[in-house]
């Protein structure tokens, strides 16, 4: 189940994100990183992909989407975090 990088066990976030996304979310960790000494795990992929990984139990902290369809249908099963989207 999604949750915010507050909740995240063990200093460490786990992070969905399309692939489009990779140019800016490497750069987005790195300062995560540096900034609260957490570290961070980033996957990229298929939204749709992540979108099944995570109907099916993957232990994502955090979904970024290229398609708001998605987190949408995630928060519809009760998948996320409330008010998360």
């Amino acid at each position: 189940m999604p949750t915010s990088a507050i909740e995240a066990r063990a200093g460490e976030i786990t992070v969905a994100a399309a692939a489009d996304l990779t140019f800016v979310f490497k750069e987005v960790g790195a300062r995560f990183q540096n900034e609260t000494g957490n570290s961070i795990k980033l996957s990229f992929g298929s939204s749709g992909n992540f979108f099944s990984q995570i109907e099916n139990g993957a232990p994502y902290d955090m979904f970024f989407s290229a398609d708001v369809a998605f987190p949408k249908k995630l928060e519809a099963a009760g998948l996320t975090e409330p008010g998360s989207l």
